[in-house]
């Protein structure tokens, strides 16, 4: 719909690719806050790694974020989304 206004593919990408860095910071910054602290709760099962490993911390959130900026730059064909139900 941007394009029709005029905006260029550069601009939709950056606003999408803004939106999605935005998004991924909180659910990075929560996500981790709730990872430490059911780590913390469960330390007594926890086997081979400690309830605040920064190794495995790193590891997830560069996984996640991968994903995170893989779905928003590759595009989606507009007839998908229509199928799905989510199109406005």
């Amino acid at each position: 719909m941007r394009l029709r206004w005029r905006a260029t593919a550069a601009d939709v990408i950056r606003l999408v690719a803004g939106r999605t860095v935005r998004l991924m910071a909180i659910g990075t910054a929560l996500g981790m806050a709730g990872g430490w602290a059911i780590g913390v709760a469960i330390r007594n099962i926890l086997f081979g790694v400690g309830a605040a490993d920064p190794l495995t911390y790193a590891v997830v959130v560069a996984i996640v974020g991968t994903c995170g900026f893989a779905a928003a730059y590759l595009p989606t064909p507009p007839r998908d989304v229509y199928r799905s139900g989510l199109a406005c």
